[in-house]
């Protein structure tokens, strides 16, 4: 439920908390306005307010007190963000379904225990007289990537390739890479030390986990490591492109925020107009089509990243280690770019 995050409001002890916190109560808060606003438009804001979590509304008046306080131009500008949103997908639904739903349900994570791993992605359904209709909502500023998926390395090729036949060999070998780039670089950190390395940082390691702390050889072995896993999943991304291209064009849309292609995404952009923040700039629905062309770019050492330009978008797929360099597990960012 949405009130479990309620302490957090007490617990902010700096900037970075702060920023999360913001960006959670900014979601959380979207989310339901959309869901209002869009029941207001078929005239069924009474009923979905009524099935609302009595402690999901009390959550949203604190999450509104906090922003008096701390984020008055959020607090200002946000429904309006979320109204365009909501007539976006009203017109929408209005256009290609030609119904007035029966129902508007809050799925996602502000949805107090009535979220269903069958809608995938989806934050609020519709739900009309023949079909279901998942949404997912995006909002973020304009010209910047949505986050659609974060992956995790070691099942990334099996998991989302898995119609490709050798897609359990390349998951092992790019495993193989993994195991072999962590161990060379912790051989490295204790050879430094005088220590010896077991295999993992055991409690011999008293010189701390985070990467920010590590200087000179270190750091440098650590960026060479994060390197060579981004370099080997692009080659595995181009073989498999190569490979079948039509089975690899079909592999992108989960990796896209599409688990299911009944899925839509509500997308809204905003930006700083005339040093004014949180200003509509375009709301869209995007619809997962077929994609016609990919190209991958090539390989860089200098960036942590590439894309793969779908048609007219970007997926970039981006080597996220976790906050600790002591362990060895690693996750797949996917975020795309709509143009």
């Amino acid at each position: 439920m949405a009130n479990k995050n309620l302490h957090k409001f007490k617990d902010i002890e700096n900037n970075m908390q702060k920023e999360a916190l913001t960006n959670e109560v900014k979601g959380n808060l979207f989310e339901f306005l959309v869901a209002q606003y869009l029941a207001r438009s078929f005239n069924i804001e009474a009923q979905y307010l009524n099935k609302c979590d009595p402690s999901m509304l009390s959550s949203f008046r604190q999450y509104e007190a906090w922003l008096r306080k701390n984020h008055k131009d959020l607090l200002t500008y946000l429904p309006i963000l979320a109204e365009h949103t909501a007539k976006t997908i009203f017109d929408y639904v209005d256009k290609h379904f030609k119904q007035i739903p029966k129902e508007i349900v809050t799925v996602g994570k502000i949805a107090a225990g009535f979220h269903n791993d069958e809608y995938g992605e989806a934050d609020i359904i519709i739900v009309l007289d023949d079909r279901i209709v998942p949404i997912s909502l995006k909002l973020c500023k304009n010209n910047a990537y949505l986050s659609t998926k974060s992956a995790g390395a070691k099942s990334f090729f099996s998991r989302y390739f898995e119609a490709f036949d050798d897609a359990a060999f390349y998951q092992t070998t790019f495993n193989s890479i993994i195991d072999k780039g962590f161990s060379e670089f912790g051989e490295s950190l204790y050879e430094r030390k005088g220590l010896d390395f077991s295999g993992s940082f055991d409690k011999q390691w008293i010189f701390g986990e985070l990467p920010g702390k590590l200087k000179g050889e270190d750091k440098e072995e650590l960026n060479s490591f994060y390197q060579i896993i981004l370099k080997n999943l692009h080659e595995i991304t181009m073989t498999l492109l190569k490979s079948d291209e039509s089975l690899f064009k079909k592999s992108l849309h989960p990796l896209m925020g599409y688990s299911s292609s009944n899925i839509l995404q509500a997308v809204c952009y905003y930006k700083t107009k005339n040093k004014v923040p949180y200003q509509h700039e375009r709301s869209f629905i995007h619809d997962p089509q077929e994609i016609s062309s990919v190209i991958v770019d090539e390989y860089s050492d200098h960036k942590s990243s590439f894309n793969l330009r779908l048609d007219n978008n970007i997926l970039q797929l981006r080597v996220k280690p976790m906050n600790k360099f002591t362990t060895k597990s690693y996750k797949i960012n996917c975020s795309v770019l709509y143009q």
